[in-house]
């Protein structure tokens, strides 16, 4: 701060300089305008304020708001003797030689100096001869006797009337006065005595003046009025006794006074957070003096106390709770001027509190988290002393206002129909249950006696439990049981060593065997060794979180000997005692079977077909593609230009239906023909289709980009025929610009999906189902090459890897085809 390094008297200087710098004396000015000033404390601002106020220099009230401002009263206080003094130095001015001249300005200066001093309206100002003899003296110190200047002027200084006899001082100043005549710098304290009797302390200084030659030549004796100031300090000094008395007396904890500058000035009771002891604190900084973990918390709070607030804390030192709180500390005028602490060890009473809250807290939470219930007492009136508990949740009552109320205020006429008799049997020393329904949930209430150490039944207690879920479970559990014996599907239960604790009509009659016979039997009676296995198999993996309702196929032997071919769906079942039993749904497949076998046979024949067809389709094609070629070689120069052109195209059709024809072929053989799945590497299939379209790349100066492609569970060969279809279809229909096309995939659960995106023709979206179709193009042969197969085909091994293939398009826009397939299942 601006005026943190400067001396009190500066500050003071600086203050009166603001004052001077006013239009107007009588201007008020508040400690905030102080601090504007001088950039210092408001602490600083205030305290000198009020020692000008001491001193008489300012005036001081507090305005509505309870601010205080200041101001100067503008007294012209010896401006009568000022001009005297002027007049006389003007009589003095003659002229004569220039070391006159200047002696006399060097007076003159001097004279104004005193001047300034002498004329000050706050100090008492006496000129004396070297002897005592009193030359002048200002008019702030004549208001103070009740003479004129002349009646003491060249009278002995002492025997003034300043100085009366009564109060013993007049022995006292001639001292001080031979003292300073002899070149001694005298300062004193004394208190006086007015006429009219009011006494005031004056503090002031008898200096010397010496010439050239140090001679005393004069002395000047100024003092100021310090009553305001002394006042002060008796009323300091009264209340420190006070608050003495009140630190002494300070029971279990300390009580400690800071001043503005926060230093202790006074400090009692037992202090057992530091070694120091409580008398040695005093005069010591609050920073230093104690923890710094406490002074961290105390400094702040001491200055927030100087500027009016007050505040509490509590603070754990060296294992020890203590409690502190901090009151601002005002004067009669209401300014702050000291700051008060008191702290108390609180260890012993938080203790005590926690035992306690840790007590009701214990016995409040056992009722407050009865599960899926509440717990209520109730005395011998039916009127309620707890009610608490977790089922109160969901419900209009309200616990808090239900306790002290009878039970029928607390529940409607048909609950409290069905409790008060069960509430009255409790307190004849009967246990009674009860259940009943609220609010569309439904309630058991278990309601005991409550006795003393004699027996007497002294209240009652009812817990009460939600039991809706337990009510619809076991409504559901009739519903499931009427729905598992109405379904056509066998439904059985197997306990851990696999034999039969529940079986429906439906598998009963699918075996042959009666309920009653499988009831207890192991399934070896109706599987094979095999299909026991695997279902044990599919049950560990069911425990262990890998499957969750997996489905395997198994025949069934029927109590007369037959075999029925069997899917069966499996699921474990934990029961309440932690028992897992495994639950099997059980259907007859002998008519899917069938279809199964017919629909195989069927496709073999259709395969025997379109390979015999194709292979007797390409016999005569080639033969007449053969003869075409033939005759245009002999007989070339005997043919005339559309003859020539007549045989171009009966061979270029030949081709392109052997083509259609082997495309035809691959089609029929995706099924039969086909490898097994197995985990195959996306961008090693895509390497080699990118082989072997080079040169159609290079051709077209085809641009092919991909990202990071996945491993998918597929048949690899099958996989790479999709992608050259979809990669030659790209570059085909890449329109006038060099084709690019872009690969990309991103995972989708248990699949992945693949993109293929070029920026061709596009495709008109009502055509996006039609593309798919065997043999239908979209453009003429002359447009564009292609057997009209080859999307066919693509669609056909998706379909047989479980996948699904689609495209998004827009003419002119390009065009995307999505393709899915299984992710491998070690993945």
């Amino acid at each position: 701060m601006g005026a943190s390094g400067s001396t009190p008297d500066a500050v003071r200087e600086r203050i009166r300089d603001i004052f001077r710098q006013l239009d107007r004396p009588s201007t008020p000015i508040t400690v905030a305008g102080v601090v504007t000033e001088l950039d210092c404390t408001r602490r600083t601002a205030r305290h000198h304020l009020r020692e000008l106020t001491d001193l008489g220099e300012l005036q001081s009230t507090e305005i509505h708001d309870g601010t205080r401002v200041w101001w100067q009263s503008g007294d012209r206080r010896g401006t009568d003797q000022s001009e005297r003094r002027e007049n006389d130095r003007r009589q003095r001015r003659k002229p004569n030689t220039t070391d006159r001249e200047e002696r006399e300005r060097e007076l003159e200066r001097t004279e104004r100096r005193f001047e300034a001093i002498f004329e000050d309206p706050n100090i008492l100002v006496g000129l004396l001869e070297p002897d005592g003899t009193v030359v002048d003296v200002n008019g702030t110190a004549m208001e103070y006797v009740d003479t004129d200047l002349a009646d003491v002027t060249g009278e002995p200084f002492w025997e003034t009337p300043w100085w009366d006899e009564g109060d013993g001082a007049q022995s006292a100043v001639r001292e001080w006065t031979e003292r300073a005549a002899a070149g001694e710098y005298v300062e004193f304290e004394v208190d006086l005595t007015r006429l009219d009797g009011l006494q005031y302390t004056l503090d002031g200084v008898v200096r010397p003046v010496t010439n050239d030659d140090g001679d005393v030549v004069s002395l000047i004796v100024s003092s100021r009025d310090v009553t305001a100031r002394k006042q002060h300090e008796h009323e300091l000094e009264a209340l420190e006794r006070r608050y003495r008395t009140l630190v002494d007396n300070f029971p279990n904890g300390v009580v400690a006074l800071v001043d503005e500058d926060l230093t202790y000035q006074t400090v009692g009771g037992s202090f057992p957070y530091t070694d120091t002891t409580t008398e040695s604190l005093e005069g010591q900084s609050v920073a230093t003096a104690v923890p710094s973990e406490l002074a961290g918390e105390l400094v702040p709070r001491y200055e927030a106390a100087l500027d009016g607030e007050s505040d509490a804390f509590e603070i754990e030192l060296d294992g020890g709770f203590y409690q502190f709180h901090i009151v601002p500390v005002r004067d009669d005028d209401g300014d702050v001027f000291a700051a008060l602490s008191m702290s108390q060890d609180s260890t012993e009473r938080r203790e005590y509190e926690r035992r306690l809250e840790e007590s009701e807290r214990r016995y409040r939470t056992l009722a407050e988290n009865f599960p899926n219930g509440s717990v209520t007492l109730f005395d011998d009136e039916l009127v309620y002393t707890l009610v608490a508990g977790q089922g109160f949740a969901d419900l209009s009552v309200d616990p808090a206002t239900a306790e002290g109320r009878h039970v029928r205020k607390v529940w409607d006429d048909d609950t409290a129909d069905e409790l008060e008799p069960a509430f009255r049997g409790a307190l004849a020393g009967e246990d009674r249950s009860v259940e009943f329904a609220y609010e569309d949930r439904e309630w058991v209430a278990h309601v005991v006696p409550i006795t003393d150490d004699q027996g007497n039944v002294v209240a009652g207690m009812a817990m009460i439990q939600d039991i809706t879920d337990r009510k619809e479970r076991e409504r559901e559990l009739t519903e499931y049981e009427t729905i598992v014996e109405t379904v056509n599907d066998g439904i059985y239960v197997k306990d851990r060593a696999g034999r039969f604790t529940m079986v429906n009509d439906a598998y009963a009659s699918l075996t042959g065997y009666d309920r009653e016979d499988l009831i207890g039997e192991h399934a070896s009676l109706v599987v094979d060794e095999d299909a026991i296995e695997q279902s044990e198999a599919m049950r560990d993996a069911m425990s262990d979180g890998i499957e969750t309702n997996p489905t395997m196929e198994a025949a069934i032997r029927t109590a007369d000997g037959d075999t029925v071919p069997t899917e069966g769906t499996l699921s474990t079942l934990e029961t309440g005692d932690g028992e897992r039993k495994q639950v099997g749904v059980v259907r007859d497949i002998t008519d899917r079977k069938e279809r199964q076998q017919r629909l195989e046979e069927s496709n073999e024949r259709l395969e025997q077909f379109a390979y015999a067809a194709s292979h007797d389709l390409q016999e005569p094609l080639r033969m007449v593609s053969s003869y075409l070629q033939l005759i245009e070689q002999r007989y070339a120069d005997e043919l005339d230009e559309d003859g020539r052109e007549f045989i171009e195209f009966a061979v270029d059709g030949a081709d392109r239906m052997r083509t259609m024809i082997e495309g035809l072929l691959e089609y029929a053989r995706v099924d039969t023909r086909g490898e097994s799945f197995e985990p195959v590497e996306v961008d090693a299939v895509l390497a080699a289709v990118r082989d072997d379209l080079q040169v159609k790349i290079d051709e077209r100066d085809a641009e092919i980009t991909a990202t990071s492609l996945p491993r998918v569970e597929a048949d690899s060969e099958q996989l790479r025929q999709v992608f050259q279809n979809l990669l030659d279809n790209a570059i085909e229909y890449s329109g006038d610009e060099p084709p690019r096309v872009s690969i990309d995939a991103e995972r989708d659960g248990e699949e992945w999906l693949l993109s293929v995106r070029d920026e061709g023709i596009g495709i008109d979206p009502s055509d996006a189902d039609r593309v798919f179709e065997v043999f239908q193009r979209l453009h003429t042969p002359d447009d564009h090459d292609g057997s009209g197969i080859g999307l066919a085909l693509c669609k056909r091994i998706i379909d047989r890897h479980g996948g699904d293939i689609w495209i998004e398009s827009e003419p002119g826009e390009g065009t995307i085809f999505y393709f899915t397939l299984p992710a491998p299942t070690d993945s």
